[in-house]
């Protein structure tokens, strides 16, 4: 019984301390963007490559855009229930199953950077859609 509880409870108190470990090690997006404040943009793309767009600011600078779409399937399920009946010693049945298809997922996050005539970078911005 005890190992049977333990068996059934295992996985879940490992999610939990993975869970507890990667937030200790997690960074906010804000503090990510932040920290490349005051850089120079030749420091910017040797850390995370050319960006995958470029516009003027329009003040003689730069705003370089990364981009990433993020893509993740929910699996699908199906319930079964099966109703028994017994009738004057006659047993029939009926089952009912209900399928809940795939349902594929995604969104794209926006990294802007603004750099000024000097190839600081300034300001950012980051969005998901």
């Amino acid at each position: 019984m005890l190992q049977a509880r333990l068996s059934r409870t295992a996985p879940f108190i490992a999610l939990i301390g993975l869970a507890i470990i990667a937030a200790a090690g997690c960074t906010s997006i804000s503090d990510t963007m932040q920290k490349w404040v005051g850089h120079h943009y030749s420091e910017l793309i040797a850390a995370w490559g050319p960006p995958d767009q470029t516009f003027s600011d329009g003040h003689g600078g730069q705003i370089y855009i990364y981009t990433r779409t993020v893509r993740w399937v929910s699996p699908a399920t199906s319930t079964t229930t099966y109703q028994q009946n017994v009738t004057h010693g006659t047993v029939t049945g009926q089952s009912t199953t209900v399928y809940n298809p795939a349902v594929t997922q995604e969104y794209t996050s926006y990294r802007m950077f603004w750099i000024n005539a000097d190839g600081i970078i300034y300001s950012w911005s980051y969005r998901n859609r």
